[in-house]
Parts: C-alpha cells; sequence; structure tokens
C-alpha cells in the first residue's frame, strides 16, 4: 500500500451522539435497559467515557473510515437517536418501566408519592 494510502485510513472512532437540548441530559433519559445483546438490542454501541459528548459505534462497524467521516455501517446511528429521542420525550403511560429511562421512573416515583400523600389526607379528613 502507498503511504498516502494509508494515512486515509483511520479506525472508525463512530459518531457523535448529539441529543436534543430541550431533553433532560441523554445518560438520564436513555432506556439502558434496551442496552443489551438479546435479538430485541440497540444495533449500536455507547461510549460515555466522555461524558460530555458520548458517542454511538454500529455493532457491526467496519472498523475502518477514511477522513474524518465514520464508516457506512455508523451513518445509520443518528437515525435511531432521533427515534429514541422522540419516544422518550413523552413516552406512552402503557410503557413499561424496565423500557424507562431513569429520569421517567423518578417522576413515575414521585407522581406515585403525590398520589399516596393525597390519599392519606383523605383518609385522616
Amino acid at each position: 500500500m502507498s503511504a498516502t494510502h494509508l494515512s486515509a485510513t483511520r479506525t472508525c472512532a463512530g459518531v457523535p451522539i448529539f441529543w436534543p437540548e430541550d431533553l433532560r441530559p441523554f445518560t438520564i433519559l436513555f432506556p439502558w435497559e434496551c442496552y443489551h445483546n438479546g435479538p430485541d438490542s440497540l444495533p449500536f454501541t455507547i461510549d460515555i467515557s466522555n461524558f460530555s459528548m458520548p458517542r454511538a459505534r454500529s455493532k457491526l462497524c467496519l472498523e475502518s473510515a477514511t477522513s474524518d467521516l465514520p464508516c457506512d455501517k455508523c451513518t445509520d446511528i443518528p437515525v435511531h437517536i432521533v427515534h429514541l429521542a422522540e419516544l422518550v420525550r413523552v413516552p406512552k403511560p402503557c410503557t413499561n418501566y424496565k423500557f424507562l429511562g431513569l429520569a421517567h421512573m423518578q417522576d413515575t416515583a414521585r407522581s406515585y408519592a403525590e398520589q399516596m400523600n393525597a390519599l392519606k389526607l383523605q383518609v385522616f379528613l
């Protein structure tokens, strides 16, 4: 291989995760229960070693890319991230708690606590 070909090829670093700014942070809204290797898993892995700029890499990553662009498999990931952001914006009431992020589970627990306090007041009045 020529020297110019070697310098143009590099290891694919995946893609940065651009989470909508109007949502709470990615790490507390992301449905981590979906992050596994089963048949219904997400098609990418997540690197949160740089907490302020998480990155995603396809599970089928080609491991090499040219210039500053990700490989062909990793270029599909932003579509999945946008879809996840739409799902977590307002989760359906019937969503199993295992598929909610930490923030939504906290909201649910807070809601149950408020309901319980309201019921306590009704009993004592």
